[in-house]
């Protein structure tokens, strides 16, 4: 629903406004007030915000529920002199193309209405001598915001309304946008004139090509440098409002996962069939339902329930070796004991699947990158440091084509830089079409530097330039961007390998596709050779998984790679937007493989 339209002078007069029923009240007007004003001070009045879209999400302070959600979006259009403004509310669900058409051919009509106005002001007027031409202005602003002409000009919008709500003339609007800011006199909206649409001539190829045809098909000459750089501007709006979290994302979102699961065993029955359930899953909880009584648990007596969870386990794409591994430790905690009761079961299976899987996914080598990263700052900048343009923490990322490389690097770069550093972003991909420009769009979403030297470049050599480059300007990590390879690409593989031996990085960060399967395990194998070959003190010392929130139950691939490689889940990416980035919990782990 349309909350207000407002058509305003950009002198400060407010010329016609129009509420709908609901926002009628004091209470909704004032809030309505308040949506204006803050679209005003932190969104129009502010140079640091592109206005290409003329489209914003506000957050209005006010209690009012007509508000939806307090979320609110403000659509506008403008000419030299006014400015016609529509507000309704952030819908998820549902969108308002038409409001554009609306906004464009209310502002055509406006401005015929303010020149019938002051035609009539001038009749009436007997005494323009001492007048001068702001005063008229002001006199004819004055006269069309009174209330009869605003009454006046209503009808004429809830008719233009009822039409752009129901979609039946959309080419009225589309002559009213190219009506705007013109004072002659144009032909009125749905008037096209002219000899109509032209009959496209198809060509069977066989023509015989002329500097004539090939001038009528040349495009390129008629974009200018603004149409260039307003082109640009609107991609660069769209990739922030793809990338960049909002305030209510941010509120929803919690960088790292503290999920545990509940210890339902004290709030269950003596059957343990309620929460527990939930909690471990339906499959977990049956595995041991024929457990009761006083008994001293023996080999044969988990022999069926452990074969059970060794299926469920590969399943869920864990290696088999792995899930042996996982059934022998559960056997291991368990024979021997004697337990009285389902729930002294249950706490026992999920402290021994607790440890098992921690050892697992947390493997001896940890790794904390934030901490790792300051840390090396904090002694280069230290009384006793040797220079005072140390080399900063680099970080490689490297992986398979087409795994989210670049926007996980731009996710880790988001991640730092909310804690405090100073990234910059190497464009090492010298080889795919775009990687350069796809690296430079997240930079400017970031406000971070980035370093490229184009294509066909030794991505080594550009590594160790931007390395430099970043100890000369105060930059405390750098983020390298290398090109997607295949495991089996051996050329390729050892260009990487050159690039670790040659820059020595402090990280390398494998990243793959969470829903890869054990295929992954064949990947990360080959990358960590790759990585090692000529220098045996590199190796992947991290791994990123993305598209985590795609995979639903089947995380059994993070088990796997951590155990072949002993290098720990650094973190998981959950969507596209930047601070989609978690780490990975071992109680969800468990929960997604029993549930």
């Amino acid at each position: 629903m349309l909350l207000s339209f407002v058509i305003f002078h950009k002198g400060g007069l407010v010329l016609y406004q129009h509420l709908n029923e609901a926002s009628s009240t004091g209470s909704s007007v004032e809030s309505l007030t308040n949506a204006i004003n803050t679209w005003l001070s932190e969104i129009y009045f502010n140079p640091t915000i592109s206005k290409t879209l003329k489209k914003n999400t506000i957050q209005v302070d006010d209690d009012d529920t007509t508000i939806s959600s307090r979320r609110t979006i403000v659509e506008w259009e403008e000419t030299s002199d006014l400015i016609a403004m529509a507000v309704y509310p952030d819908l998820r669900h549902e969108d308002f193309p038409w409001i554009r058409n609306l906004l464009t051919a209310t502002l055509y009509e406006f401005q015929i209405f303010i020149k019938a106005s002051s035609k009539k002001e001038s009749a009436t007027s007997t005494d323009t001598s001492s007048s001068n031409c702001n005063d008229d202005v002001v006199l004819i602003m004055t006269t069309v915001a009174s209330p009869e002409n605003q009454s006046s000009f209503d009808r004429t919008f809830q008719v233009l309304f009822q039409r752009h709500r129901n979609n039946t003339s959309t080419g009225d609007s589309t002559s009213a946008a190219k009506s705007i800011g013109s004072t002659s006199k144009n032909n009125p909206p749905g008037k096209q004139g002219g000899k109509g649409k032209e009959k496209r001539q198809w060509h069977d190829g066989k023509a015989k090509v002329t500097k004539g045809t090939m001038a009528e098909l040349d495009r390129s000459k008629a974009v200018t440098e603004d149409d260039i750089l307003k082109s640009e501007e609107q991609a660069l709006a769209e990739a922030r409002a793809a990338y960049l979290p909002t305030d209510a994302d941010l509120e929803e979102f919690h960088m790292e996962d503290t999920t545990t699961l509940i210890d339902a065993d004290d709030e269950d029955d003596d059957d343990g069939s309620s929460s527990s359930s939930s909690s471990w899953g339906k499959s977990l909880s049956g595995l041991f339902a024929q457990m009761t009584g006083q008994k001293v648990l023996t080999k044969q007596d988990l022999e069926v329930p452990l074969k059970e969870m060794h299926r469920l386990l590969t399943s869920k794409n864990v290696a088999a070796d792995i899930a042996s591994q996982v059934c022998d430790k559960v056997q291991e905690s368990l024979v021997g004991k004697k337990l009285n009761s389902m729930y002294r079961v249950k706490t026992a299976v999920r402290q021994a699947l607790e440890k098992v899987i921690n050892e697992l996914l947390l493997p001896s080598t940890q790794l904390d990158l934030l901490r790792q990263v300051v840390s090396k700052r904090d002694r280069a900048s230290s009384l006793f440091a040797r220079s005072k343009n140390q080399r900063p923490y680099v970080i490689v990322v490297v992986g398979i084509n087409g795994v989210g490389k670049s926007t996980s690097l731009a996710k880790l770069a988001y991640y730092l830089k909310s804690n405090g550093c100073k990234p910059l972003l190497a464009a090492c991909d010298t080889f795919r079409s775009g990687a350069v420009e796809q690296l430079g769009v997240h930079a400017k979403c970031l406000g971070l530097p980035i370093y490229s030297k184009g294509y066909s470049k030794d991505p080594s050599s550009v590594a160790m330039a931007a390395i430099e480059q970043a100890s000369q300007n105060g930059n405390d990590v750098v983020l390298v961007d290398t090109a997607g390879r295949m495991q089996n690409n051996l050329p390729l593989m050892k260009a990487l390998g050159k690039l670790t031996f040659e820059n020595q990085p402090d990280t390398v960060v494998f990243v793959g596709e969470a829903l890869v399967g054990n295929d992954g395990v064949d990947q990360v194998k080959m990358f960590d050779k790759a990585v090692s070959f000529q220098s045996k003190s590199q190796k992947v010392d991290a791994i990123l998984l993305t598209k985590f929130d795609t995979v639903s139950d089947k995380v059994g691939a993070a088990l796997t790679m951590t155990h072949v490689t002993n290098a720990p889940i650094l973190f998981v990416g959950t969507g596209q937007k930047y601070h989609h980035l978690q780490k990975l919990s071992t109680a969800s782990v468990i929960k997604s493989l029993f549930q």
